[in-house]
């Protein structure tokens, strides 16, 4: 396929626009932003356009331009123009594992992979098949999981994945195979819990883990040892919650952390002290939701949250939400 790279990189970006506000529509009633000048018309790009589903779990563009594009029906490739379709077919072996995209990736090898309910695969563009790797309960250095939450490739090119029930996993370039790290009850340095939710490097070089029941996780690659931050209702300045969805750390150096139910939390690594942010009853400038599934810095230094109640942006000055 021929690609006409100027107008597919400025119908993609347009169609990110698109999906991140309608995916804003679809979990709840959008915050309300200050006005800006510029009035901004949107095209809702759609099942009618040739997209798979309409409940879009995972987006990235990779080098060459072509946007990806998972659903629980499907992956889809976009070209700014026409869609093509990756499905799990019965009768072919190479085709996707599952149907249902969680998540993707492209490596620092512009290698695509893709998080499904069946394991984790790797697109061969020679072919334009998928190789599986699966959770084998004979095989130590396969996958821990079938179920895949989360993909991150960290500044050494190294891919983690986060599956659920599976623990943590690190993917071993030269033997294709997986480390992996789990829960271990006896063992208070160990992974908090098996099923991992997210996972983030910050400038430290330090891998943080969110997880579905065991709250935050600070691994060291260098002693394999973990290091929990857990919710205590008996320490106001600990983590809101267990569950962890979003992990991010912003221009300023510091990380913030997004629960399912326990809102946005600022941690100050130097003292261990989370400051908590709410949705309160009310408050126009509190936190919309309390189920944070997405944080990001703008290019302005604009950190932007994303709950199931709407979009937020942060005003740093006054400490609220507009």
């Amino acid at each position: 396929m021929r690609i006409h790279e100027p107008s597919l990189q400025q119908r993609v970006v347009h169609w990110i626009l698109i999906s991140l506000l309608c995916a804003s529509l679809l979990l709840g009633v959008v915050t309300p932003v200050k006005a800006v000048s510029e009035v901004v018309r949107f095209e809702r790009i759609s099942v009618d356009q040739g997209l798979s589903q309409s409940w879009v779990r995972s987006i990235i563009q990779d080098w060459r331009g072509f946007l990806w594009i998972g659903t629980e029906d499907g992956l889809n490739r976009y070209d700014g123009y026409e869609f093509e379709l990756y499905r799990h077919d019965l009768d072919d072996p190479t085709s996707l594992a599952d149907n249902n995209a969680i998540a993707l990736l492209e490596d620092i090898h512009q290698r695509l992979w893709v998080g499904t309910l069946n394991g984790l695969d790797r697109l061969d563009p020679s072919t334009d098949s998928f190789i599986h790797y699966r959770y084998d309960p004979y095989d130590s250095t396969s996958l821990g999981g079938m179920e895949i939450s989360a993909l991150y490739e960290d500044r050494q090119g190294v891919l983690w994945v986060g599956t659920e029930d599976g623990g943590l996993n690190r993917y071993n370039a030269t033997s294709d195979s997986f480390t992996r790290y789990l829960h271990d009850a006896a063992d208070p340095t160990s992974l908090s819990d098996n099923d991992v939710l997210s996972i983030y490097e910050d400038r430290q070089g330090v891998l943080w883990v969110g997880t579905a029941a065991g709250g935050l996780n600070a691994f060291d690659r260098t002693t394999g040892k973990f290091t929990r931050y857990r919710a205590n209702s008996a320490d106001p300045s600990s983590l809101s919650s267990d569950a962890v969805h979003a992990i991010f750390e912003d221009s300023q150096g510091t990380l913030w952390v997004g629960t399912d139910t326990g809102g946005l939390n600022r941690f100050d690594r130097a003292t261990g002290i989370f400051r908590h942010y709410h949705n309160e009853l009310g408050n126009a400038f509190s936190l919309s939701g309390d189920e944070v599934r997405a944080i990001y810095e703008d290019r302005n230094g604009e950190l932007w949250i994303g709950t199931k109640a709407g979009l937020n942006r942060l005003d740093r000055d006054k400490d609220r939400f507009i």
